[in-house]
């Protein structure tokens, strides 16, 4: 085991964040493309970075996965492989569909993984947590990217994707709104409830041609509710101080945005333009915070190697 490597100081959490920072710039191409290049070329570092990390340290790598939650979370690494593809599209072509495919194996690998270690092996009810969403819906992100690479294969993650969140909603309810039994450093995690409803119904618009106008309502009224739930949660997450699961900030409050925004092209109210506009700001303004303390808590912790 490596201890030494600089590389140690990027935990397996920060893949949420990599996540996050390609979908923003997904989210705000719309409103300048350099934008998404700058957040491309941030997210594509970090992500090089973690890989070398996961390379070079690998028995600390196989001991993190040991850890439920953390296994459960490591599927957001394979989910910005896959957002990243997009980004290398237009500069190498067939390549970017190779990169897209091996991120829709390599989330396959790592669900399989959690399933055989967590779920078929030394299952515990008490381990389901909001990162479950992550596992088991997050595949759906083929769905949001995938129809200018595999289309067919595009809206079977999509049908993947939906059919996991409703298996799962019931539980997550229970552990985190009814129970309410998340420790202080997974508290960050609760927004993840946010984010399967907008990745659902993202990868349902970008994927099919023929669009359900009551479907696309019914996903935007889910998502929003599950919005201002995570919302409310953040100042109390924050109270408790920095923590790597920080990253759980990220992603959900984008792929909610970009799904409204999505959604407002087909059902074209204007009324919906105000409430985009204020999700992408809070996307924003929070994306930033949290990179600002991943800054931060890097540099600190190279400090102490």
């Amino acid at each position: 085991m490596n201890k030494g490597n600089k590389l140690n100081i990027f935990p397996i959490p920060i893949a949420g964040l990599i996540l996050g920072l390609a979908a923003l710039g997904n989210l705000l191409q719309s409103y300048n493309e350099t934008y998404r290049v700058v957040l491309g070329i941030i997210s594509g570092i970090l992500f090089i970075l973690f890989t070398l990390k996961i390379i070079t340290n690998w028995e600390l790598f196989k001991e993190d996965l040991k850890n439920p939650q953390m296994a459960s979370i490591l599927p957001t690494y394979s989910m910005a492989l896959i957002i990243l593809s997009t980004y290398i599209k237009s500069y190498l072509g067939d390549w970017a569909s190779i990169v897209w495919h091996i991120g829709i194996l390599l989330h396959l690998i790592i669900v399989g993984y959690f399933c055989v270690n967590f779920l078929l092996n030394n299952f515990n009810k008490e381990n389901i947590m909001p990162s479950w969403y992550v596992t088991f819906v997050g595949i759906a992100v083929g769905g949001v990217t995938g129809k200018a690479f595999n289309p067919e294969l595009a809206k079977i993650t999509f049908y993947i994707g939906i059919v996991m969140y409703f298996i799962l909603m019931p539980f997550i309810i229970k552990k985190v709104f009814i129970k309410k039994d998340i420790k202080a450093p997974l508290l960050p995690t609760v927004t993840i409830t946010a984010a399967p409803g907008g990745l659902c119904l993202a990868a349902y618009i970008n994927s099919f041609d023929e669009k359900s106008i009551g479907f696309i309502t019914f996903m935007v009224i889910i998502s929003q509710i599950y919005y201002l739930l995570a919302l409310v949660n953040i100042p109390k997450a924050l109270e408790k101080g920095f923590f790597p699961s920080y990253s759980a900030f990220t992603f959900p409050l984008i792929i909610t945005a970009l799904s409204l925004k999505l959604s407002n092209k087909v059902l074209e109210v204007n009324f919906l333009n105000i409430l985009v506009n204020f999700e992408v700001i809070v996307a924003v303004v929070i994306s930033a915070y949290v990179l600002v303390k991943y800054l931060i808590f890097l540099t600190n912790k190279s400090k102490t190697k």
